[in-house]
């Protein structure tokens, strides 16, 4: 399950107060309409098989809980699942739960949001025209999707990776991404991108995003494909993206071949990010970002060019210095089990925990990172991570559970840490978001 893969690092152990645990979680956590339990197989205890079915009936605000196994669209030639309402798409914990679809959330309204944790998207081999494995589309309330792995999706007649598009609030957090399947693709012509992000506002953190190499079916080499592309020239919702703690990785050109003269350019290598637009702006911190090579040419046709890190056509980039900040909180858990926090630093970092049950989007000139959630907003400071200052370091930290109240049968609490250096300097974490749920589920 990605959740494991993309664990943070464990450290030494502290226990949050009693008094600052769930009788003052609870109070501030989203309770669900209902929880829908979704089994493949259909096991004892669960309300669908189906996840089509399951989607349609769920009311705004409802929680879907997903038992392991693979879920496959109800309509194969859409071959896709879509959201348009408030839902939690939650994996059941140490499933191994897989979307063999393409996931498009669209249309979430302000007052509305979308979380999708634990749950991997992959869409099935099928020889029909594939859609973005993952899309987000004008979208006004918070989008999340952490602990996933998104892609490769099928190798047939792939145009796109993933997009986001006119979304106000999009958060990727502990997400592998990657773009078709090296070569199992027929015929791409042209360089693909892994992640489009257009006229949105957003972050990812701890995530990698992989393009991959395309093959020619002419004797000039295929340029590689990019990684991200951040594009907006709208000056009403201009595209913002934060990147921290990850790896983008564009892919290389390919190998020209000989024409009839025994010529054959190779191509140009992709760009791990790409600036493009005059609304558009990126900001960086501790990540890395890894360009392709140039394709080989067979001369006298000449070799790929390789691509750049960061190409900034047109829009802003501002590279932070420091360290990128990390939160993972333990999702699902139910009454009497213990919420487990890890955080993940440098040593003498004050941790202060912060949580909300609304998510947000707000860019503060006294932090690096963006403050995902939104009020009513609670804090309490946590013990400081261990070590000398400077060092990696990492803490966890546990608090007791409690009764979530009659008649609820789960709640959805967003936590976000922040990070004080002895310096003064602030970082701000990823959000993780947790699943309460009662103990009869």
């Amino acid at each position: 399950m990605p959740a494991s893969r993309h664990r943070a690092r464990r450290g030494r152990l502290a226990s949050v107060p009693a008094r600052a645990a769930v009788a003052a979680l609870a109070a501030h956590a989203l309770a669900a309409q209902q929880v829908i339990v979704v089994d493949a197989a259909g096991g004892p205890g669960s309300d669908y098989a189906d996840l089509d079915a399951a989607i349609a009936a769920a009311n705004a605000g409802d929680f879907l809980l997903l038992r392991a196994g693979e879920y496959f669209p109800a309509a194969a030639i859409t071959n896709r699942f879509r959201v348009n309402k408030s839902l939690l798409l939650h994996g059941e914990a140490e499933a191994e739960v897989k979307l063999r679809g393409a996931l498009w959330v669209e249309d979430i309204a302000a007052s509305g949001w979308f979380t999708l944790r634990g749950v991997d998207v992959a869409q099935q081999l099928a020889p029909f025209l594939a859609f973005d494995d993952l899309s987000i589309e004008d979208c006004a309330g918070p989008v999340r999707i952490e602990d996933a792995e998104i892609g490769p999706g099928t190798p047939f007649n792939k145009l796109l990776g993933s997009s986001v598009a006119r979304s106000t609030d999009v958060a990727l957090a502990r997400v592998a991404l990657s773009l078709g399947l090296p070569g199992l693709h027929p015929a791409p012509l042209f360089g693909l991108v892994a992640l489009e992000w257009h006229e949105s506002r957003g972050s990812l953190h701890d995530t990698s995003i992989e393009s991959f190499t395309a093959t020619s079916t002419t004797t000039a080499g295929a340029p590689g494909g990019d990684g991200v592309s951040v594009s907006g020239t709208s000056s009403t919702l201009k595209s913002r993206l934060f990147v921290g703690g990850s790896i983008v990785a564009a892919s290389d050109g390919s190998d020209g071949s000989a024409d009839a003269s025994g010529c054959g350019a190779g191509g140009n290598g992709g760009c791990a990010i790409q600036v493009l637009g005059n609304q558009a702006q990126l900001r960086t911190l501790d990540s890395t970002f890894i360009a392709g090579a140039g394709g080989a040419a067979v001369a006298p046709c000449v070799p790929g060019e390789p691509g750049l890190p960061v190409e900034l056509a047109v829009g802003q980039h501002a590279a932070h210095p420091g360290v990128a900040r990390s939160l993972a909180a333990s999702s699902p858990i139910r009454e009497g089990q213990p919420l487990v926090l890890d955080a993940a630093g440098l040593g003498g970092d004050l941790v202060i925990l912060a949580y909300s049950p609304n998510g947000g989007y707000a860019e503060l000139h006294s932090a690096i990172g963006p403050l995902l959630l939104a009020p009513p907003l609670s804090t309490f400071a946590l013990p400081a991570l261990p070590g000398a200052p400077a060092a990696p370091a990492a803490r966890t930290y546990a608090s007791p559970t409690q009764d979530l109240g009659a008649g609820v049968e789960g709640a959805l609490l967003r936590f976000q840490a922040v990070f004080v250096q002895p310096s003064g300097d602030v970082f701000l974490s990823n959000e993780s978001d947790v699943l309460l749920l009662d103990a009869s589920l």
